[in-house]
């Protein structure tokens, strides 16, 4: 089982890796709030032939809570796609992977949880590192792009989401948990592609694809072999697997979105993923 679990992780790394790329071309056709509303609804879909039968406790705790930790999931992804538009999908991998880092700073503030001082040397490396991949080696304050700071609090909201997911999911059925997620952020979405008045548009071709490939498999095969897998791992060893993630994105970025890289983004996403790595081993 455990071979098995690591298998599934480190294949759902590799496919959120090729997503950066995926979603910053999707997103030239597809509204990013209407993007991510039908993303969250084909999972939604998915999910539904396998609500199980539970008692109604459970299965308002298990809503209210896929409601409450879906307001996190909603604002990783919203921030991760917005930001997408101005960033490039190298840049957005590695922001969004400090998520790891943050998480013992947010369970600080939620839940009293002090972190050690490997958590506080790992938060300085990927600062020095953050900074390094967006600012480079002369510190202008202008040369901070709007979409890495998007980016930025898409992984603060992930790492609410990460520290959030781990309190509810000790006591509550884990199906109706995600399908809540799910369909929270869908309709959330949708609301706000209403409000901000975005074109309501016909699918085809790769934009369509695109939205299929991360509903299926970047969305609701993820997330479900994410919580099967972590059954079978410890927390830290999954975050190790998850830190594969920028490197995974870094690949497919240079590989088919035709991007660069300059030695100062390398050394910065290698601090980066050095602190990721001092936080959890």
């Amino acid at each position: 089982m455990r071979t098995l679990a690591i298998t599934i992780l480190i294949a759902i790394t590799f496919i959120w890796g090729s997503t950066f790329i995926v979603v910053k071309d999707a997103i030239q056709h597809i509204p990013p709030f209407l993007f991510v509303s039908l993303r969250f609804f084909i999972a939604s879909l998915l999910l539904l032939p396998f609500l199980p039968g539970v008692k109604y406790s459970s299965l308002k705790k298990s809503i209210l809570g896929g409601f409450l930790v879906g307001t996190a999931l909603f604002g990783g992804y919203i921030f991760q796609t917005l930001g997408l538009i101005y960033t490039t999908a190298t840049k957005s991998a590695f922001i969004t992977s400090l998520s790891v880092v943050l998480v013992p700073f947010v369970s600080l503030i939620l839940w009293r949880s002090k972190p050690g001082m490997r958590e506080v040397i790992a938060l300085l490396l990927a600062l020095i590192g953050l900074y390094q991949l967006i600012l480079g080696p002369h510190f202008h304050f202008n040369g901070v792009n709007k979409g890495d700071v998007l980016t930025f609090f898409c992984a603060l909201s992930f790492a609410i989401h990460i520290s959030l997911t781990g309190f509810y999911t000790k006591s509550i059925d884990l199906t109706t948990f995600t399908f809540s997620q799910f369909l929270y952020v869908g309709v959330v979405s949708l609301i706000f592609s209403k409000l901000f008045g975005e074109p309501v548009m016909g699918l085809s071709g790769n934009p369509l694809l695109a939205l299929l490939f991360i509903g299926v498999f970047a969305t609701a095969f993820a997330f479900v072999g994410q919580t099967w897998a972590q059954r079978h791992l410890k927390d830290v060893h999954a975050a190790l697997i998850f830190s594969l993630e920028p490197v995974f994105a870094t690949i497919f970025a240079v590989a088919f979105g035709g991007e660069t890289l300059t030695f100062s983004q390398v050394f910065g996403g290698s601090l980066i993923i050095l602190g990721i790595l001092i936080s959890e081993i």
